[in-house]
């Protein structure tokens, strides 16, 4: 009944003066501004709505890629957030130095003079009824943050619109306030959908102050849910809202500014986007002597060298950590450091995605990702390949980078050209390092193994994180049979493109080579599942399991060939064979015979091969009649020939005789001919 009701109905919400006009889904949310209808369809204004009468309303959140719901937001009367007492708690009371504000071993006071000199007060400068700027009528406090006070207020210049205060300085110093008003009035044009609105900054009593727009929603920090004793989010909406606010962080480095205090408390969750707030510590690149940032979220060489990309990368990374685990970020072992797989089970299950943290926050700033861009395109394949895990029917995107190209220039020389093309030694214009990776490709193609080797060291050397050469290395010693050497070099590889199926499942191979069949076992299907188009892993799966002797494990294996696929056929062919056979530790059931018999119907084959497959699957058959033990109720053919003794006989002397007319020697032939007669029925005819 409900997606009747709302069937082909519009929503009629307003946005921005006009009517949205999007379609309702079944469960009443339009699928262009995420609004939940009311069942009465009235055009009002939210705002209005909110503000006047202090109305509910829900909307259910976007997402980065369609493949995980988000939690739905519901935008109560912001006045439902003021804080009743306006306290700092006494352990939050921390003056600029960094210490606990007040005299050592004292309990810290609301204000007074710290033991550095500065003075310091934790009480709120304003209070209800207040107007900043002769504009902004202040409603009271909603949250305390690094720089002070946030405020909830309305702007009586735009028709009581709601909007947020937060505090630039905690001084009393007029000029300080002018300048830094000044200083931070860039961020005004700052404007992405995922970056909170910086409407103006004003000025009170010698503090400044942004003012912002107000955004109905929850943080991700308060979005967690206490599991097992920890305060986490579940995997897959962590990574959905990193993604959902790295495009932020791209557009602000572009801008040349950086973020410098990400962390849980500053990403809401909020109406039709997920956002940014709090810019108070937003600086452009090489302007600022004052360095904010949180202890268990800031790199560890901010503050000797300053923020950078870099930096506000590792917030990312240290973010996304801390939602997913939930280990004890801020002290001294883990301020710089992420809890192992040991002590984190996801990080065991996901491996990707702990190689991933583990480059996000590397210690060294080389280390880590180069860009926004680049640690989304491959947190976002990690995406796909957890979903793909847990709910499964999720295939990823292609990859944009994992490829070595030809060059024009390099592809197709001849290799005994190549040295003299990459002797340089009388040039002091070394070769182009996008030349040097497609000399060594094409070296390698030649199977000049040793000339690959010396090429991607030059590169190496002058790029240690450059992966594309110690890809090709790694490919070189794997066709000279050198399979530790590498693997070493794809687990580089995986470290530093974690998301990309190439890497794993070339230490896959490397893994099953060198008889450590549970590693391989793990890539394998982790590619198989993601990328079910890359069949050798399916392949690659089932020839593990098959080792292991893991019998369930390798039909599932094959069944994730997709159709379609050019080895569709032969893993059908396959999963016959392991339905019917025999081993130490299983007979096949009539419930594998029927299902085998459905398979290899569904193929089409040759007949020799058609043949073989009939006569063992019916031999089978035979052996469970001659034992007593009857058909299922209903089943009465399998591949055709009817359930009796003389009939299966009879099927497998035709299939014999089928394999004989086809054999190539006479031999073979003799053979196959006594088979069909040893089994044929008797007649007394």
């Amino acid at each position: 009944m409900r997606g009747a009701m709302t069937e082909n109905l519009r929503c009629v919400r307003l946005r921005s003066g006009t009517v949205c006009g999007g379609t309702l889904d079944p469960d009443g949310f339009c699928d262009r501004c995420g609004h939940k209808s009311d069942s009465d369809q009235k055009s009002i204004s939210d705002s209005a709505l909110s503000a006047r009468t202090g109305t509910r309303m829900t909307w259910r959140a976007t997402t980065a890629t369609g493949l995980v719901s988000l939690p739905i937001v519901e935008q109560d009367d912001p006045r439902r957030a003021l804080m009743t007492n306006p306290v700092v708690p006494i352990s939050k009371r921390t003056c600029r130095c960094g210490r606990p504000a007040g005299r050592e071993g004292s309990p810290p006071p609301s204000q007074g003079v710290c033991q550095c000199g500065r003075t310091f007060s934790f009480a709120p400068r304003l209070i209800k009824g207040d107007v900043v700027s002769g504009q902004y009528q202040v409603e009271g406090c909603i949250a305390h943050g690094g720089l002070g006070w946030i405020y909830l207020a309305r702007d009586r210049n735009l028709d009581d619109s709601w909007v947020v205060l937060k505090g630039l300085l905690n001084e009393d110093d007029t000029d300080a306030a002018d300048a830094a008003i000044a200083e931070r009035r860039f961020l005004i044009e700052v404007k992405h959908p995922n970056i909170v609105q910086i409407r103006n900054f004003v000025e009170q009593d010698g503090a400044g102050y942004i003012v912002m727009e107000y955004l109905p929603g929850k943080t991700i920090r308060e979005l967690r849910q206490r599991v097992d004793g920890h305060r986490i989010l579940p995997v897959d909406s962590a990574i959905e809202f990193i993604l959902a606010i790295l495009p932020a962080f791209e557009y602000l480095h572009d801008l040349g500014l950086l973020y410098c205090d990400f962390k849980p408390d500053n990403v809401i969750n909020t109406v039709n986007a997920v956002k940014l707030i709090d810019l108070g510590a937003v600086y452009q690149i090489g302007m600022s002597t004052v360095h904010f940032g949180t202890k268990g979220y800031q790199a560890p060489e901010v503050a000797e060298s300053g923020p950078s990309v870099a930096s506000d990368l590792y917030t990312v990374g240290r973010t996304l950590a801390i939602l997913c685990a939930d280990f004890e970020e801020r002290t001294t072992k883990y301020e710089y450091t992420l809890a192992g797989p040991a002590e984190i089970p996801l990080f065991d299950k996901f491996d990707s995605l702990y190689r991933f943290l583990l480059r996000a926050t590397a210690f060294r700033p080389a280390e880590r990702f180069a860009s926004a861009a680049e640690m989304r395109a491959q947190l976002l394949l990690i995406q796909y390949e957890i979903v793909a895990t847990l709910r499964g029917n999720v295939e990823a995107p292609r990859s944009t980078i994992f490829a070595v190209e030809r060059h024009p220039a390099v592809a197709g020389v001849d290799p005994n050209a190549l040295p003299k093309l990459l002797d340089r030694s009388g040039d002091d214009v070394p070769l182009p390092l996008e030349a040097s990776i497609r000399a060594a490709q094409s070296l390698l193609d030649a199977g000049r193994m040793e000339e690959v080797d010396a090429v991607c060291a030059s590169i190496e050397a002058a790029d240690p994180d450059e992966w594309r050469a110690t890809w090709l290395r790694g490919v070189g010693g794997f066709r000279r049979g050198e399979i530790s050497a590498a693997r070493k070099c794809f687990e580089q590889v995986y470290a530093r493109i974690p998301g990309e199926t190439g890497p794993k499942l070339a230490l896959a191979f490397a893994a099953e080579s060198d008889g450590d069949i549970r590693c391989a076992v793990r890539l394998y299907d982790t590619v198989s599942r993601t990328s079910p188009a890359t069949t050798s892993a399916a392949f690659g799966l089932a020839r593990c399991a098959i080792g292991l002797g893991e019998r369930q494990r390798t039909l599932d294996a094959y069944r994730r060939v997709p159709h379609g696929a050019r080895s569709w056929v032969k893993a059908r062919v396959e999963t016959v064979r392991v339905l019917i056979q025999r081993t130490d530790s299983h007979s096949p059931t009539w419930s594998d015979l029927v299902a085998a018999s459905e398979v290899l119907d569904g193929i089409e084959l040759e007949p020799p091969q058609r043949a073989e497959l009939e006569s063992q699957l019916l031999g089978e058959v035979l052996a469970r009649l001659q034992s007593g033990d009857a058909p299922p109720s209903g089943v009465t053919k399998l591949v055709a020939s009817p359930l009796t003794e003389r009939n299966v006989r009879h099927g497998i002397e035709s299939a014999y005789r089928t394999l004989a007319r086809y054999s190539t020697t006479r031999s073979e032939r003799i053979v196959l001919v006594d088979r069909a007669n040893s089994v044929r029925a008797r007649s007394w005819i």
